[in-house]
């Protein structure tokens, strides 16, 4: 919080889902240990007075030593620069210094092969999807006893991080970028797989620095994603695109599936998901940011939210049927 700017309305107190914001003479501050990092306080302050940490100086440094640096970039980025192609958006990190450019999304591809696994061997009748660290950090610090119910399999993030590091060496440093700033947290607990995340803003903001101006780069077939395209695992970013990726012809009629989205919409299924009876399990898509990730709090809100919602489906249609390399993964981070 920027005390200075802080105006005492408490418009960050009422909006906040999980009474993590306290006043203190006068000024609202964030309660670290309860808070879910979910961006709303940022989002709703009338006067900018919450900020996302910036981290733009940390890896400014680390392009200065030419550290091995490989980019983790988040789906929603088709929604978010509609107007860059493929090839330019790569071309403009390796401009920057970057050596590689990646999918979060196989990460995501990873995670669903692994969910079609374990899903019908587990005898739970509820679980959870952890996708989104925001509603797990949300359930672990205010439902934990509901915590059981979390499939136990890290973040896209998190798995795809290890991914890259598995084919590409321990000496390269990955960093996302995305709309998330709950990633942030993800590479504090996991420096050695995540070593910063920025947001789609901080990288208007390193174009600008660079002077780079990527619709007008030449691009070419040179630029393409390492190791290859997403598959299924581009719908993530949309609310139901984790459903549309897991989903196969012989798992749809084992499992009720479900998504949700907003933190206040997943505070009451959670408040009453015990009370939840089925003659099947089922299996809960939870998102923190209503429509999903391409709503996060490191976007451009000017962007229509339909719009952004078409752009994905659109670009995860043309990918449904890569199947990525993922079979010969061996790193898995969960959550047991």
């Amino acid at each position: 919080t920027s005390f200075a700017l802080c105006r005492d309305c408490y418009k960050c107190v009422r909006e906040c889902t999980v009474k993590a914001i306290k006043i203190e003479n006068g000024q609202a501050s964030i309660i670290k240990e309860i808070c879910i990092h979910c961006g709303h306080c940022v989002d709703v302050c009338p006067v900018s007075a919450k900020k996302i940490r910036n981290d733009v100086p940390k890896l400014l440094q680390m392009i200065d030593n030419k550290e091995k640096l490989v980019v983790s970039l988040a789906p929603s980025w088709v929604s978010e620069f509609p107007e860059i192609s493929e090839d330019k958006m790569i071309e403009s990190f390796r401009m920057m210094g970057f050596q590689y450019v990646s999918e979060t999304a196989v990460g995501a591809d990873i995670l669903n092969a692994l969910l079609r696994d374990y899903l019908p061997k587990c005898q739970t009748k509820i679980h959870l999807s952890t996708a989104c660290p925001t509603v797990v950090e949300m359930v672990q610090l205010h439902f934990s006893h509901v915590s059981r119910y979390l499939t136990p399999f890290s973040s896209p993030l998190l798995i795809h991080s290890g991914y890259l590091k598995e084919r590409l060496g321990n000496d390269y440093h990955v960093i996302f970028f995305g709309p998330c700033i709950s990633k942030k947290k993800e590479s504090d607990f996991s420096p050695d797989l995540l070593s910063c995340a920025l947001t789609f803003n901080d990288l208007r903001e390193l174009w600008d620095h660079f002077k780079i101006r990527p619709s007008l780069l030449n691009g070419g077939a040179n630029n393409q994603f390492y190791p290859d395209q997403a598959g299924k695992g581009t719908y993530y970013p949309i609310d139901g695109g984790m459903l549309k990726g897991l989903i196969s012809g012989d798992n749809k009629d084992d499992f009720y599936y479900y998504s949700f989205s907003g933190l206040k919409n997943i505070q009451n299924i959670l408040l009453s998901i015990d009370d939840i009876k089925s003659d099947k399990p089922v299996f809960l898509e939870l998102l923190a940011c209503e429509g999903g990730c391409v709503n996060g709090p490191g976007t451009n809100k000017k962007n229509a939210a339909v719009r952004k919602q078409i752009k994905v489906n659109l670009t995860a249609e043309k990918r449904k049927e890569i199947q990525p390399d993922i079979n010969s993964v061996s790193y898995i981070q969960n959550y047991e």
